[in-house]
């Protein structure tokens, strides 16, 4: 335990004295992170959302994605069913998602950070070469599986397309950066306002999905109520992605933690510690009747651990109750995206 402690020691001394390789090293990890990140959701988009499977209809993905989508469904029912091969497709869809990305690169840049604009528009170019270039991608199980004709197991199709891009959004949001599309703009208002992502993702993706669905009829009359199930589906997929970003995502998430306890100077030590505020009000103790104090405090999800760990270092005898916060007003510190 101690080795570990001093071989950790010594390579923060080391990353503190060397700047340059701590830069490099952050760099390149980050770049794996979107690697890993575009590579996920273009594997469900490829195997799950759009298939490209004679027979099997293509779900809407929601977003950029969604609305390149739109646009590649609206050009086929301009130009005639049979506009375009898979392969041009793939291309239109991978151009058309990139395009739309420009204008929120400069949102990016302009309302978020520098670095936060950079690796998102790494991870838009990847998912764009990904979507374009990944082999046909068919699990039988659950594209082929018996269902409405032409569907497939759509419930499964829609649920595990909702993973991978829930998965992959938040795992950008984890390391401070995004994965393009909606997510900069969710970012952004969330960023702003101090609240959850996910809701904003809803809001942004429902006039998506609609149009889809008003396109699928347009664009195939013999569907029937399979629009509707296009549309039904792409909801469990889209509740599906925002479940899996608002449970990993703990950055824009808080908590209140109440701290009763008979140490005065405890205060002074976590605003030595936190870059959070408190408020302090006397107390008695209804057993003891000795003097307390009570340290009201509101800090980020990812902060409670430390917080706890140092009250009940310095008062073994604290009594500390957490409760999740929905929404802060006024001035919250929150850690500046880079």
């Amino acid at each position: 335990m101690l080795k570990t402690k001093k071989i950790k020691k010594q390579y923060t001394d080391y990353m503190f004295d060397h700047t340059g390789v701590r830069l490099f090293l952050e760099y390149a990890f980050t770049t794996v992170i979107c690697i890993l990140s575009a590579l996920i959701y273009a594997f469900g988009f490829r195997a799950f959302i759009a298939p490209q499977i004679t027979g099997i209809t293509s779900l809407v993905a929601g977003g950029l994605s969604g609305l390149s989508q739109n646009l590649v469904l609206l050009l086929k029912i301009i130009y005639g069913g049979n506009f375009g091969t898979v392969s041009m497709t793939n291309t239109l869809q991978s151009v058309f998602y990139f395009v739309f990305n420009i204008p929120l690169f400069f949102l990016a840049y302009k309302g978020v950070g520098k670095r936060f604009a950079i690796f998102t528009f790494l991870n838009v170019v990847l998912v764009s070469v990904f979507i374009k270039f990944l082999p046909q991608i068919s699990i039988p199980d659950i594209v082929n599986n018996a269902g409405a004709p032409g569907m497939g197991d759509t419930l499964g199709r829609a649920l595990f397309a909702g993973i991978c891009a829930g998965l992959s959004s938040a795992l950008a949001f984890k390391f401070e950066i995004s994965a393009g599309g909606m997510d900069v703009v969710s970012y952004y208002f969330a960023y702003h306002k101090s609240t959850s992502v996910g809701k904003y993702s809803i809001a942004l993706n429902s006039a998506v999905v609609l149009l889809y669905t008003l396109l699928s009829y347009i664009y195939d009359p013999s569907l029937g109520w399979g629009a509707l199930m296009i549309a039904l589906y792409a909801v469990v997929y889209l509740f599906t992605s925002v479940l899996v970003v608002d449970a990993m995502n703990t950055r824009n998430k808080k908590a209140e933690v109440q701290i009763i306890t008979s140490k005065t100077n405890l205060p002074k030590i976590i605003l030595a510690n936190f870059p959070h505020s408190c408020t302090v009000t006397p107390a008695k103790g209804g057993f003891s009747n000795e003097d307390r104090i009570i340290i009201y405090i509101v800090v980020s999800s990812f902060e409670v651990t430390k917080l706890v760990k140092l009250v009940q270092t310095v008062d073994h005898d604290s009594f500390i109750n957490v409760s999740n916060s929905t929404q802060v007003y006024g001035r919250f510190f929150i850690k500046p995206v880079k």
